[in-house]
């Protein structure tokens, strides 16, 4: 009975045995007075593997049935490699092959090309560890005529064994035409076959156990995916962050350090088969903590790995720690000035994770860059992209060294060059980019651990001394607010701030184009109101929906109610009644309306507090007497 194309699946672990060397056979028609082969891959730590450029002198022949051929010898230890072939360094070069498996190789070389040479009868040596008591080899190849390209089945025998290193080999002779073809090792018939083995045209160490396999056959490479850890929630004391991933268990675990990518966010690319994590977060000062995965543990966090969420957002300081989330690249821009004898500035992008910006490179030098003046350019990257620069040119080999956003986001291109020929990006201050322009500087006193608010007829992102919020929405029993923190002031725009200092200061480059409004007020639409007009205040309309900050109180605006400008106040009216979900990077905080954790803008007014919560009703207290939030009074 055949048995050729019965469809199984055989799960056993891959069992191989190391023979010492494969031989490179070289039927040199090229009329160099020295041949050499270089061999090289990457991801090695030996880059060279036949030792530095040109490598290694072939210098032994051998005679393959009647034909003379160079040949060298290439420990199995060496592939999969990159073998080019060389006149010894007298300025001519092929590229030989990417040898994948440990097995001889025979070309024909002339000075122009390289191919691929026949043996006239290519030997497969098979390490047969079955226990069978027969064996046999079988070959087929789907469109060849002669589908059954060693006879019928069960196909040939062993014409003999060959002992290498100590290990019997049975030798099975197969005519170079057979090839490609795929191969099936069998118990002669018996009704046991082992699972299809792809073979080119060469001779094979073979192992068969399970399965048959190649000696030395590169295991199908795992793969990497990025993911991110938002470890906001973890940054006091500075510490270093790592991880350690696995499937199956020891077997398949692997450890990783993070780097960072933008503000708290920091990324690792782990295995992409890894099921589950343990996040760590270490003390910066411990012994081993970059060697050692947990050395130095101050938190862990252990969870799966979904496959549709990549960034896991640290939000607690008890279980369950924190959730999965999808990581959205921020735009950071990017402003170089370019060498004066460059002829234009372009940007050439990589990995980053938005497919639809990653759109735009499609083909070398990239995008031009926006000139800013004074030989300064401009671009937008995303905070997790590489890139380089160059002159603009299309065969240009004029670039920079690679970089990262998160390093710097101004520099100037040197004129000398690393090892690689590319030019050093170097950090630049970026207050002397582009065209010379006017700064912009609004100071206040604060209040260290208070809140207050903030609208400027200018935008920065450039703060000192507190962090900016943004109304999100109201809590879920209607007497608090949700609080996300913002990176950049935008012009016109009010904002709550928590400060951590004494001193709030806001530093803007560039002439102003704000348009100021014919009321000088400004609304925010999720529930905060600006006012700008230098040196002047405003009576803010009385109303039941009007708040103000004031001496770590939400207080509801009484007749005295007075706003300065750059200052803000609440119309909770038109508050979200929910809050969106917390966009990755940001931080959320809740304001209370009775009992607040928050701070107060320095506002001459008299007030009184608003609401307070009686039997699971929010009600209002206005001048000693209680009103439900629609205005109805409560007897």
């Amino acid at each position: 009975m055949r048995m050729k194309k019965l469809l199984f699946s055989i799960l056993a672990l891959l069992m191989t045995v190391s023979s010492t060397a494969a031989k490179i056979y070289i039927n040199d028609q090229t009329g160099w007075e020295q041949i050499a082969l270089y061999a090289w891959y990457d991801g090695k730590s030996d880059v060279d593997l036949l030792g530095g450029w040109p490598g290694t002198m072939m210098i032994s022949s051998e005679i393959v049935e009647g034909t003379e051929y160079k040949v060298l010898e290439i420990d199995v230890n060496k592939f999969p490699c990159n073998i080019i072939v060389n006149n010894n360094n007298n300025g001519a070069q092929l590229d030989l092959c990417e040898a994948r498996v440990a097995r001889n190789y025979y070309y024909v070389v002339t000075e122009e090309a390289v191919t691929e040479a026949l043996a006239p009868k290519c030997h497969l040596y098979v390490n047969n560890q079955t226990g069978w008591e027969a064996t046999a080899l079988y070959a087929w190849y789907n469109g060849k005529t002669n589908a059954d390209l060693l006879g019928d089945w069960p196909g040939i025998q062993a014409t003999g064994t060959v002992e290498k290193d100590g290990v019997t080999y049975l030798d099975f002779q197969v005519d170079a035409t057979v090839f490609p073809a795929n191969f099936i090792f069998n118990n002669n018939g018996g009704g046991t076959q082992l699972g299809d083995l792809y073979l080119e045209a060469g001779d094979y160490y073979l192992v068969a156990t399970d399965v048959l396999a190649e000696e030395g056959a590169v295991p199908e490479p795992v793969g990497t995916r990025t993911i991110y850890l938002d470890a906001t929630w973890w940054m006091d004391k500075y510490p270093i962050f790592a991880a350690h991933v696995w499937n199956k268990g020891d077997e398949d675990a692997a450890d990783y350090f993070f780097t960072l990518v933008e503000g708290n966010i920091y990324k690792a690319d782990i295995r992409d088969d890894a099921s589950a994590i343990i996040f760590y977060r270490k003390d910066p000062s411990a012994t081993d903590v970059t060697v050692k995965v947990d050395a130095g543990t101050w938190n862990t966090a252990q969870t799966g790995i979904p496959e549709d969420k990549d960034m896991f957002v640290i939000n607690n300081w008890n279980d369950p720690w924190g959730e999965w989330q999808v990581y959205t690249p921020k735009d950071v821009i990017v402003k170089v000035k370019k060498p004066a004898g460059w002829a234009g500035l372009s940007i050439w992008a990589w990995d980053s994770k938005d497919a639809t910006w990653m759109a735009q490179f499609t083909a070398w030098p990239g995008v031009a860059c926006t000139e800013i003046g004074n030989d300064w350019y401009q671009f937008t990257v995303k905070a997790d992209a590489w890139f380089m620069f160059n002159d603009g040119q299309a065969s240009t080999t004029v670039q920079t060294a690679a970089a990262t956003a998160p390093t710097a986001t101004c520099y100037t291109i040197s004129e000398e060059t690393n090892t690689d020929g590319h030019h050093l990006l170097v950090d630049a201050d970026c207050a002397t980019a582009g065209t010379p322009s006017t700064e912009t500087v609004y100071e206040r006193d604060v209040r260290n651990g208070y809140y207050g608010t903030i609208c400027l007829p200018f935008s920065s992102n450039n703060i000192t001394g507190v962090t900016l919020y943004s109304i999100a929405g109201q809590t879920e029993e209607g007497n608090g607010l949700y609080l996300d923190s913002e990176n950049e002031l935008q012009a016109g725009v009010p904002y709550f701030f928590l400060a951590n200092s004494t001193k709030l200061v806001v530093t803007a480059t560039g002439e102003s184009t704000f348009t100021p409004n014919a009321d000088h007020w400004y609304p925010s639409g999720n529930g905060l109101v600006g006012y700008i007009n230098d040196g002047h205040e405003e009576q803010i309309p009385q109303n039941l929906y009007h708040y103000m900050l004031k001496d770590n109180g939400l207080y509801q605006v009484n007749a005295k109610g007075i706003v300065r400008s750059n200052y803000a106040y609440v119309d909770w009216s038109d508050v979200p009644t929910t809050a969106a979900e917390l966009a990755p990077g940001r931080q959320r905080r809740v304001i209370g309306a009775q009992h607040t954790t928050t701070g107060v803008d320095n506002i001459e007014q008299t007030i009184t507090p608003t609401k307070i919560l009686r039997e699971g009703q929010l009600l209002i207290i206005r001048d000693g007497q209680l009103f439900t939030i629609t205005g109805q009074m409560v007897k």
